[in-house]
């Protein structure tokens, strides 16, 4: 039940922060003038790890969508001068149906039984930056902010398609605050292209947390950018349901400024 509990949530949830790590172009962050932007996305992650019980996770991005009832993930950027303020908030709500391995009686015997997860999950993410090199082609900022994790989950175990009466029901829920410090920068080479660079480390409520990006921005005339990345992102949770977590893989997305 702990696989697909991870398979049906964590992935899409995580998705929405990947494109705050995109800066806008070099020649928009020269004024003291607001400038915004808000992120499109589709991350194609993989997710590692190891539960609580000892099992280890590995699912590709491949079974996530049939799992996604509904949801909002959004990430937006406001910058000034030598200041920026990066947030995304991410809800959904998941309910998958599937089948499990399950031990019964005194012999422990496995019995295929059918289950359902249902799941809402909240992820916030906050983080205030300052400019501390402005070159011609190279803009850095560090980063220091706040990172948020709510879990809300409900698992039922029918037994009744092999026979027998028994069901059981099992609910879980937490969250977990964690401060960050990291980098932000890019790079540019080209009158359209430049490589983007993201990269933070924290700790709190969670044992340790950390993520980082990689990847090219095309930039448009008409105030959108096209970035490819990579991304990871991890925690070390130790707890019962879960150990450790990890997403990596791919992404595409655009950038919408103004």
């Amino acid at each position: 039940m702990r696989k697909q509990f991870i398979r049906s949530s964590f992935i899409p949830a995580l998705c929405a922060s990947l494109f705050s790590f995109v800066t806008t172009p070099l020649q928009a962050e020269t004024d003291n003038e607001w400038r915004f932007a808000v992120k499109t996305y589709l991350w194609g992650a993989d997710i590692g790890g190891n539960t609580g019980a000892g099992d280890s996770l590995d699912v590709s991005f491949s079974d996530v969508f049939d799992n996604l009832e509904s949801g909002f993930m959004g990430a937006f950027e406001a910058r000034k001068g030598k200041w920026l303020v990066l947030t995304d908030l991410i809800y959904l709500d998941v309910s998958a149906d599937d089948k499990t391995t399950v031990s019964d009686g005194p012999l422990s015997v496995d019995i295929n039984a059918k289950t359902n997860i249902d799941l809402t999950g909240t992820i916030f993410q906050l983080a205030g930056g300052y400019n501390l090199i402005s070159e011609e082609s190279l803009k850095l900022y560090i980063l220091a902010g706040t990172r948020y994790l709510d879990l809300e989950t409900d698992i039922s175990v029918d037994l009744s398609a092999v026979g027998l009466s028994q069901s059981a029901k099992f609910s879980d829920s937490g969250n977990v605050w964690d401060g960050i410090i990291g980098l932000k920068g890019i790079y540019d080479f080209g009158p359209r292209w430049s490589v983007a660079l993201y990269g933070d480390i924290g700790t709190g409520e969670s044992d340790f947390t950390w993520q980082a990006a990689a990847g090219a921005v095309y930039h448009t005339n008409g105030g959108v950018d096209v970035a490819f990345l990579y991304r990871h992102l991890e925690w070390d949770l130790d707890e019962d349901l879960l150990d450790d977590i990890n997403f990596s893989g791919p992404a595409v997305g655009a950038v919408f400024r103004w």
